[in-house]
């Protein structure tokens, strides 16, 4: 379900039976990361330091209510709880 709302082929006006209805948008971001970080010995002596930037995709949904109460929902806030 995650995956078709932040896709956005679910955006829209959604009403769960017995509840208010609601609009959700879903979306999807990209933060870079550093994944890793080596120090390699060279042949003469020196030290030379690789780190490797990578890429991880956020999925984020937003919905509103008819009170006008907006919450965002996203991954990358819910591995920081």
């Amino acid at each position: 379900m995650a995956l078709l709302l932040a896709s956005g082929h679910l955006d829209g006006v959604v009403q769960p039976e017995g509840k208010l209805p609601h609009v959700v948008r879903g979306t999807s971001r990209k933060h870079s990361f550093v994944s890793d970080v080596a120090d390699i010995e060279n042949d003469d002596g020196s030290t030379t330091t690789r780190t490797t930037i990578s890429e991880r995709i956020d999925l984020v949904i937003r919905t509103v209510d008819c009170s006008g109460r907006i919450r965002t929902f996203s991954e990358t806030d819910a591995k920081d709880e």
